[in-house]
């Protein structure tokens, strides 16, 4: 979060370091099922607005038991299509995923 507590926006937060973080997950998930448009960011987004998108995106996801696997194949490639690119971004920015892993142990 920024100064106030305002979002950084999703370009920042991939730029971290600190990967693919809770709060840019829920953005990207909301794009792929179009609750917020592609090029949003939500930078300056108060906390609460991304609470309520996160609820909006647990409801999205409710039918697919939180598996891209069981997404319809348009939603499945637009996952894919926002995720490898996020991804990327965040190892090119110093996130190294299976270090992730080990302190999850």
């Amino acid at each position: 979060m920024a100064d106030r507590g305002l979002y950084v926006g999703l370009d920042e937060d991939l730029a971290t370091g600190e990967g693919i973080t809770p709060i840019a997950k829920i953005i990207l998930d909301a794009k792929v099922f179009g609750l917020i448009k592609d090029d949003e960011s939500c930078k300056n987004w108060a906390p609460g607005q991304i609470h309520n998108l996160y609820d909006s995106v647990i409801k999205a996801w409710d039918p697919f038991g939180s598996l891209p696997s069981l997404l319809p194949p348009e939603l499945k490639q637009k996952h894919a299509a926002l995720y490898g690119p996020a991804i990327e971004r965040a190892k090119s920015s110093g996130w190294n995923p299976d270090q992730d892993l080990e302190n999850e142990r």
